[in-house]
């Protein structure tokens, strides 16, 4: 197994500062798990051997020390989760799921909805698509992102009529969809797959990472791009960190963070101008990986993860 074996106590990772909001700072209700969805792990559909099918999404919350504790499983059977605090005050997470329930809703996208910032959560609704040209792969990796005018903009890699994994995207007036395809590419690298889209708008600018590789004992550079509206990027020199850049990016202040996938668990990372990150410790999430974060109204912050079928 590539992944770092652990060092440190849950209790003694994952502190991180409160973020100043601005709003006051009242009780909140506790973090909550979703009600769990039935699951068979001896489906006959599975594929076999070892797989992403066997992963689960973890969610953790902070408490008002900043350190970060995990409450358990959020989704059997899924992975690559995002998550989003939107301006109305929803908090949406989305993540690939591989039903073992229902043949047709294997390797999908789906998304839970919170109303009481991840108190309590809605049934799952699949993510769908609408427009995409037929005949190729379905969409996966999603990425939630809402835009200056109130609708909601979906990241996924997917491979289409360009034959290379790509970064594409679809666009929606409601959260839970229908998104419709948004023609073409917004990141595509000939001949090298680009997937698993990191995504933040900050100082006017759209912020896309993609991780150049998978081994976090040796990152590899990551593809970094950015746009002024979200559709047409430039490309700009790889970037380098000492963890994947797989994960989640946000816009804080002055800065940015990059919440990754370091060699023992979740990390996180800033940069002024998206390019030079420096990397804080400690682990903030040990053997948990893929993180989305978001800050909650009392400053505190709620991360969901992927915990790997090998770390069960």
């Amino acid at each position: 197994m590539w992944w770092a074996t652990c060092v440190c106590a849950l209790s003694a990772c994952g502190a991180v500062d409160r973020v100043d909001t601005g709003e006051p700072n009242d009780p909140l209700p506790s973090c909550g798990l979703p009600a769990e969805v039935p699951h068979d792990p001896d489906a006959s559909w599975l594929p076999g051997g070892e797989g992403p099918w066997r992963d689960r999404v973890v969610l953790a919350c902070a408490d008002e020390d900043g350190a970060l504790h995990e409450l358990g499983v959020f989704a059997h059977n899924a992975d690559v989760p995002t998550i989003l605090s939107t301006s109305d005050g929803r908090t949406a997470v989305a993540f690939q799921h591989y039903s073992t329930t229902d043949p047709s809703a294997f390797d999908v996208m789906q998304v839970q909805v919170s109303h009481d910032h991840g108190a309590h959560w809605e049934p799952p609704v699949r993510l769908e698509v609408e427009a995409l040209p037929a005949a190729f792969d379905r969409p996966v990796d999603p990425t939630l992102v809402e835009l200056a005018d109130g609708r909601f903009r979906l990241y996924f890699s997917w491979r289409g009529p360009e034959a290379t994994v790509h970064i594409a995207s679809a666009t929606a007036s409601q959260l839970t969809g229908p998104y419709t395809y948004d023609p073409g590419p917004r990141v595509m690298l000939p001949g090298a797959e680009v997937r698993d889209a990191s995504v933040a708008l900050h100082d006017g600018r759209w912020h896309l990472y993609s991780p150049g590789g998978y081994d976090p004992a040796s990152p590899a550079p990551a593809v970094h791009a950015v746009s002024t509206d979200g559709l047409s990027f430039t490309l700009l020199d790889p970037v380098q960190l000492d963890a994947l850049m797989l994960g989640s990016v946000q816009s804080e202040a002055d800065h940015l963070r990059f919440f990754a996938s370091g060699r023992q668990g979740v990390v996180s990372a800033t940069s002024a101008d998206g390019v030079d990150w420096k990397l804080e410790p400690p682990v903030l999430l040990p053997m948990r990986f893929d993180p989305g974060v978001v800050t909650r109204p009392d400053g505190t912050r709620m991360m969901v993860a992927t915990a790997l079928h090998t770390d069960l």
